[in-house]
């Protein structure tokens, strides 16, 4: 008897939850990373409308399926059926042309984005800090035509409150949490010689501020994005430990997800999408036939 209960409680004791019946057990999730999406000048972090449409082109014409973070825990959670080849697109920073670029090309082409927002630079757009030089709405007022509170560059701005809002009630976007203050220096990682709570009390007060702004604009922020995809087992602890049901990281890989098994969903690996790269050859090159 006591080795059935042994048996039976195996899963949970190692992080795992019973396997629901039905379907397949396991799933190929492959997800690629954007951020910036304009008509500036490229580089690591910027990509042409352009090459995001080829993208979608490519995606479709070889069957894939966009998929949201809140389906891939559905099916490691609750055995919530996938498509036959998901794939997921997600897009760091919270950029404004998220929502005036990404997402018309995103209903366009019948798929489903994740962006995740950085708290701070939601503020700094509504102007209640300093403005920054970095990205701002306003970082280019004496090249602009009109008062920068008047126009919006889809190159230099990212999404206010109002404009979170609107995302969170579409149903081809989720808006998750990349933090509210941690991009600059280490990220997300514990500092020299900092105890576990110490780095727990700080990360999650970070996280929280962050989770207020989207939940003040109507989402339910369940997924913790990585700044810099740096993250160590001090922080996967700190996430589960908080109630988040996923993390995304920068390693990159195809995700090999299992019903039941939670811990995958706290090392979700990322392609990173370049910019100059044909889409046909570069999705190649990662195995995304």
């Amino acid at each position: 008897m006591s080795f059935l209960l042994c048996a039976l409680l195996l899963p949970f004791c190692a992080g795992l939850s019973p396997l629901p019946d039905g379907g397949e057990k396991t799933a190929s999730v492959p997800i690629i990373m954007y951020h910036s999406v304009c008509n500036g000048k490229p580089n690591a972090y910027v990509i042409s409308p352009r090459t995001l449409e080829g993208d979608l082109v490519y995606l479709r014409e070889k069957g894939y399926t966009a998929v949201l973070t809140d389906d891939v825990v559905g099916f490691v959670e609750n055995g919530k059926a996938l498509p036959e080849k998901p794939v997921m697109l997600t897009f760091d920073d919270g950029h404004y042309n998220f929502l005036s670029v990404v997402l018309p090309l995103i209903e366009k082409y019948e798929m489903k984005a994740v962006v995740s927002v950085v708290g701070d630079y939601t503020e700094r757009e509504e102007g209640q800090q300093k403005r920054s030089d970095n990205y701002s709405r306003c970082a280019f007022a004496d090249l602009l035509p009109v008062p920068c509170n008047q126009k919006r560059s889809d190159n230099y701005s990212y999404l206010n409150r109002d404009e979170i809002k609107e995302l969170t009630s579409h149903s081809r976007a989720e808006v998750q949490n990349h933090s509210y203050g941690l991009h600059s220096g280490a990220g997300a990682l514990p500092h020299n010689k900092e105890s576990y709570e110490d780095y727990k009390t700080r990360l999650l007060e970070d996280l929280k501020k962050c989770d207020e702004i989207i939940k003040e604009c109507g989402g339910n922020p369940t997924v913790f994005t990585c700044p810099f995809g740096k993250y160590g087992k001090f922080t996967v602890r700190a996430v589960k430990e908080a109630g988040y049901k996923a993390m995304l990281i920068c390693e990159e890989g195809v995700n090999r997800i299992e019903k039941g098994d939670l811990n995958a969903l706290f090392r979700l690996k990322r392609f990173i999408r370049p910019s100059g790269k044909d889409s046909e050859c570069y999705f190649r090159k990662i195995g995304l036939n």
